[in-house]
């Protein structure tokens, strides 16, 4: 598994020769969502807005098909397939790796292996390579990610530096050499300062991206993934976490008895420091003070990358590929229900809470997302505005956590309350029905 992301109740996610696949509860049962993508197709980022979802793929091996940009509308049930963005050719005689992409809507960018940047200016209608002042050459051409910072400035990372544009990737310009940085892997902001990491070490702009400084602490040593929280950046070594309060000035090194290698991505979750390396994950409660391993269940492999939603306290991490008999996958883990003596399960226990209605509105069925501090069942009545009664049904919630129900109705057009109950506490909604 090499992405994942999430989008109100939906987790997607992408494979490494198997597509996208989607879950509507909660990671419970996977759907898949490859309606006219190749067959094999590896996925190597998500990025979703309101109505669509967009994915970069990879070229498949022994001259099947080529890389692409693909997208998928939920719009409407009729449109929910894969439509090729972007190829026109750009991508069909070479079949190159397509990496990275943005959007500030109607505008696109996305980025390749060896060919460097397409835009489109028209919603991905039509598109055309965007390459002026970027050098010739794979690795100058090999755009790592991609960033919109607003409608106008851009910073892509490549195979050789950074290359900045101030008119929406029509014009770039070379702001850091590859000599200095090696390959250019991630991007991150914290206010008005962004900050850059790479094969040798993090680089500082000031300015949006027009000019970088080099941070002396980590000079030639390679910084694949960084996180922020607030003010506080933290860094993610082959071996060791790094973390700075004032803007990458000076670090304090928080591994302590961390003793992993390999270290992929660093997650900043419900106060918790989550670190997936080679072997799995690590935990951390008190700011690295001191870690504690958290893999139980999970394959002893390496996890590539983690998210956690905007709602609920999951998290999910998906995990590489072991070869044909250990296939990558993706495992979920309820933070707060693990940790008895923090805020977080404290929280808890004391909860009972409508987490995600959707689709809202709806057509014949939709999704309810129920966060519970025990087990047994739960009510779900549907009522009209003036509190009627139409539908009612029972539910078990197996344990406490996150559960999630679908609900299918024949409901017309208008808006209704969907009231949920469990042990004497009631919880409302509202929703619509298209």
């Amino acid at each position: 598994l090499l992405t994942l992301a999430v989008k109100g109740s939906r987790t997607f996610a992408g494979l490494d020769g198997g597509g996208v696949y989607m879950s509507e509860n909660l990671g419970g049962s996977w759907v898949p969502q490859c309606v006219g993508l190749p067959n094999q197709t590896e996925i190597n980022r998500l990025i979703l807005n309101q109505l669509s979802f967009f994915v970069t793929t990879k070229p498949l091996a022994y001259g099947r098909s080529s890389g692409g940009f693909f997208a998928f509308t939920r719009a409407g049930q009729a449109k929910n397939n894969w439509q090729l963005l972007g190829t026109q050719g750009h991508f069909d005689q070479t079949g190159e790796d397509v990496l990275s992409f943005d959007m500030k809507l109607p505008y696109f960018l996305t980025g390749a292996r060896d060919l460097g940047i397409l835009r489109s200016n028209d919603y991905s209608s039509t598109w055309s390579a965007s390459n002026t002042g970027i050098p010739a050459g794979a690795s100058e051409r090999t755009i790592n990610d991609l960033r919109m910072l607003s409608f106008s400035r851009v910073v892509a990372g490549t195979g050789a530096g950074i290359v900045f544009s101030a008119d929406t990737g029509y014009n770039w310009t070379k702001t850091l050499s590859g000599t200095l940085s090696g390959q250019v892997w991630d991007f991150d902001k914290i206010d008005e300062v962004l900050f850059a990491s790479s094969e040798k070490g993090i680089f500082k702009s000031l300015d949006t991206g027009e000019s970088w400084t080099q941070l002396p602490t980590f000079t030639n040593q390679e910084i694949r993934t960084l996180a922020s929280s607030g003010t506080t950046l933290y860094a993610g070594l082959n071996s060791q976490v790094q973390k700075s309060s004032n803007n990458g000035a000076n670090w304090q090194d928080i591994t302590n008895s961390l003793t992993v290698t390999g270290i992929k991505d660093v997650l900043l979750a419900h106060g918790l420091i989550l670190v997936a390396h080679s072997a799995g994950v690590h935990m951390s409660q008190d700011d690295g003070q001191s870690w504690i391993p958290f893999s139980e269940n999970l394959p002893n492999r390496g996890v590539k990358t983690m998210i956690s939603p905007d709602t609920g306290t999951s998290i999910y991490a998906g995990l590489e590929s072991g070869g044909p008999s250990e296939p990558g996958g993706i495992y979920r883990r309820n933070i707060g229900l693990i940790i008895p003596n923090s805020p977080l399960h404290t929280s808890i226990q004391k909860t009972f809470e409508i987490n995600t209605l959707y689709p809202n509105p709806s057509k014949g069925q939709f999704l309810v997302g129920i966060l519970s501090a025990s087990s047994g069942n739960v009510e779900l009545q549907i009522c009209d505005m003036m509190g009627k009664s139409i539908q009612v049904e029972n539910r078990p919630i197996q344990k406490s956590g996150e559960s999630a129900f679908s609900i299918q109705h024949s409901l017309a057009p208008g808006l209704y309350l969907l009231r949920v109950q469990q042990n004497g506490s009631i919880r409302s909604r509202q929703f619509a029905v298209e």
